[in-house]
């Protein structure tokens, strides 16, 4: 593995970490399952004061958990399936799974592209069966705001791994985000579908066809 954790947006992202992790999390919680398509089961979840609903997708891939977490921590490479990522690099390697990254997500015209500084680590999960890779919004005085781009106030977010047979792995994709501004109502409904849905497709894509 790199030695650091990367942890997407590419569009726009959160989740408070303390959200339920699993696609059957009960109906108290506020999770309403809104698709399925491909294998990848999509659901949203009302955040008061927030334009984007909190938004979570989850797929199971015929690749290791190495392979994907190896992908996902792949800087460089976010913009090729990372769901309308522009833009992400590296700001500062603070240790070993702990780095802190700026993405900027392309947004359609008329509507300002976003960035978030994020801080993203990777940890084992509790039962030691899986990975945790968890962001949330920073700031850092070397990556100030760009004119023309709105910096969204909020994302917090996370990959959830876990192995479920040799080679193949079970994702959950979480996200809260406040995106700052305002958006149309046609594009708030296209990135609570298209953003887990896209990402988690372009992901599965990338791990598997590597393998073949």
């Amino acid at each position: 593995m790199r030695p650091y954790a990367s942890l997407a947006l590419s569009a726009l992202f959160a989740l408070s970490l303390a959200l339920p992790l699993h696609a059957d999390a009960p109906a108290s919680d506020g999770w309403e399952r809104v698709d399925e398509d491909d294998g990848i089961t999509l659901w949203r979840r009302e955040i008061p004061g927030q334009a984007v609903p909190g938004f979570r997708g989850d797929v199971t891939i015929d690749a290791s958990l190495e392979t994907i977490v190896t992908a996902i921590e792949d800087t460089s490479k976010h913009t090729e399936w990372m769901h309308r990522c522009a833009e992400s690099r590296i700001v500062k390697q603070l240790g070993d799974g702990d780095v802190l990254l700026y993405n900027r997500t392309d947004s359609p015209w008329p509507v300002s592209d976003r960035d978030v500084l994020l801080r993203s680590k990777r940890a084992p999960t509790a039962d030691g069966k899986g990975v945790m890779m968890t962001f949330q919004n920073a700031s850092d005085p070397s990556t100030p705001p760009v004119k023309g781009v709105v910096r969204m106030p909020k994302l917090v977010g996370f990959y959830k791994l876990i192995t479920v047979a040799p080679g193949k792995t079970a994702i959950t994709y979480q996200v809260e985000a406040h995106v700052g501004g305002s958006l149309p109502t046609w594009m708030v409904k296209r990135v609570v579908k298209d953003m887990p849905y896209e990402t988690l497709s372009r992901l599965r894509d990338r791990v598997t066809t590597k393998k073949k």
